[in-house]
């Protein structure tokens, strides 16, 4: 699937509290930080429609991947493989 579409699937998911999806779109690289025609990010309309298992993972998986920018523990090529997966 495109990056275009799985990006698309995430907007949706998140707006319609469809938790399993967004875990696995997530997954399969669909970015977290895309936007949808009003500028809202899958967070924004996941929170704007009270959807708070979807808004929490969203948070979840932000804070994931920032923390593969700060934790030493973390090399760099681990952090460039996970987003290299990503859109």
């Amino acid at each position: 699937m495109s990056c275009f579409l799985l990006n698309r699937a995430l907007l949706h998911a998140a707006a319609t509290n469809d938790l399993p999806a967004v875990q696995r779109l997530v997954a399969a690289g669909a970015d977290i930080h895309t936007r949808d025609d009003e500028n809202r990010t899958p967070l924004t309309r996941a929170a704007e429609a009270g959807h708070t298992a979807v808004v929490q993972f969203l948070r979840d998986e932000e804070e994931r991947l920032s923390q593969l920018d700060v934790d030493a523990t973390e090399t760099k090529t681990d952090a460039e493989n996970i987003r290299a997966r990503s859109c």
